[in-house]
């Protein structure tokens, strides 16, 4: 650091604790005028580290605010707190939790613990949560994925909204795979209909376009526009 200073006359240099330094540019290169004795010029890293322990932030205009091992690695992107966590990708955000990575486009996780965002996507909280698609959404649970463009996964275990505008509530591993599907509870059931819906129960299917299956337990609507209100073993072809 000394022999670095050293080298550059007229400079005044401040010690901020978790900074980087830039040394400035030299009489009019880039534009930049000559520093003087009585307007020194103090160029630093647009990034910034406020607080906690091994955070790092290493892009143009990334901060990290407090926590521990964090690290804001694109532009703009900022981390304000929690253990591990990574932004990775230009304009990225992670609020706090452990081990959660915003790591694509406008991407935010707001906490939680190994959750994953890409895509102008985010993740509320829970565990093991990904939104990877355009617009995705997942607000909590476990090991929920939002793969579908503007797909959303409001809670629950292992539920899939793979496909485009799809949403799954809750439940047990729930699928919504067709465009403009929905599975709002239940264990075990795939809405894979364009516009299919499932209210509940277990191990039903809404394959048919327009299909409904509002409960029951093993029910099949696979026509078009066919519903089931409920039972058990029902086919609606």
């Amino acid at each position: 650091k000394a022999k670095v200073m050293g080298k550059f006359k007229g400079v005044n240099y401040t010690v901020i604790e978790h900074d980087r330094v830039r040394v400035p540019s030299i009489g009019g290169t880039g534009g930049s005028p000559a520093p003087t004795k009585d307007q020194p010029i103090i160029v630093q890293s647009n990034s910034f580290k406020i607080g906690g322990f091994n955070n790092k932030a290493t892009a143009s205009n990334s901060g990290v605010l407090a926590g521990d091992g964090n690290l804001a690695s694109g532009n703009g992107s900022a981390i304000l707190g929690g253990s591990l966590n990574v932004a990775s990708y230009a304009n990225t955000a992670v609020v706090a939790g452990i081990c959660n990575q915003a790591s694509n486009g406008t991407s935010a996780i707001l906490g939680g613990v190994s959750n994953i965002a890409n895509y102008v996507s985010v993740v509320v909280g829970g565990c093991v949560n990904t939104a990877s698609g355009l617009r995705s959404i997942v607000g909590a649970g476990q090991r929920n994925i939002a793969g579908g463009i503007d797909s959303s996964v409001v809670g629950g275990f292992s539920g899939r909204a793979i496909g485009n505008q799809s949403f799954v509530g809750g439940g047990f591993s729930n699928i919504a795979s067709g465009i403009q599907s929905s599975v709002v509870g239940g264990v075990s059931s795939i809405a894979s209909g364009t516009n299919s819906f499932i209210g509940g129960g277990s191990g039903n299917v809404a394959s048919g376009i327009e299909s409904t299956i509002a409960g029951g337990i093993s029910i099949s609507a696979c026509g078009q526009q066919s519903f089931v209100g409920g039972g058990r073993c029902n086919v609606a072809g």
